[in-house]
């Protein structure tokens, strides 16, 4: 069997045009920088990759949320630290105004000084994180927590209720 040239001309620039799609698809991947060009190309491949992609994404939650806790933990353990310090000069301050050598006059100064620090702590426990949200008042993270009604009697108006936030599969934390 004879092959005419005009045939072959035909069956190579057939082939040539087979070769330049395959170059493309191959341009496209490195492109992309993915193995597959299209979903498919290869759907057992491409459910794997979005499921692996959605897996990250789902981690890198995690880990913002895990962040998220360490901070608010540090700012609750700062104001823990500063809170204790505060009531430790309350108590130095009171043993102190116990001792007989002092007048009203001095007994007055120190009771001012205390009673700074009780508005400073009243400061304190009505701090906000970074995000605006009220440390100590539960769910109502938009309340402030402590506040001192008409008598001047400072009362809780938070709430106790736990926050959870979600930092893996299945497993919760309180923030």
């Amino acid at each position: 069997m004879k092959i005419s040239t005009n045939e072959y001309f035909q069956k190579m620039a057939g082939y040539i045009t087979e070769q330049q799609s395959n170059i493309a698809q191959s341009q496209l991947k490195l492109s992309k920088g993915d193995s597959l060009s299209s979903a498919s190309d290869n759907t057992r491949v491409a459910t794997a990759s979005l499921s692996l992609k959605s897996a990250v994404e789902r981690q890198e939650g995690y880990v913002s949320n895990l962040k998220l806790l360490d901070m608010k933990l540090n700012e609750t353990e700062v104001l823990a630290i500063s809170a204790r310090d505060q009531l430790t000069r309350i108590r130095e301050i009171l043993i102190r105004s116990a001792n007989q050598t002092y007048s009203d006059q001095d007994r007055a100064v120190m009771g001012r000084e205390i009673s700074l620090i009780k508005d400073n702590l009243l400061s304190m426990m009505n701090s906000t994180d970074t995000s605006g949200n009220y440390i100590f008042s539960g769910i109502k993270n938009r309340t402030k927590p402590f506040q001192k009604n008409e008598e001047g009697i400072i009362e809780f108006l938070g709430d106790n209720s736990a926050v959870n936030i979600q930092v893996g599969p299945g497993q919760s934390m309180r923030s």
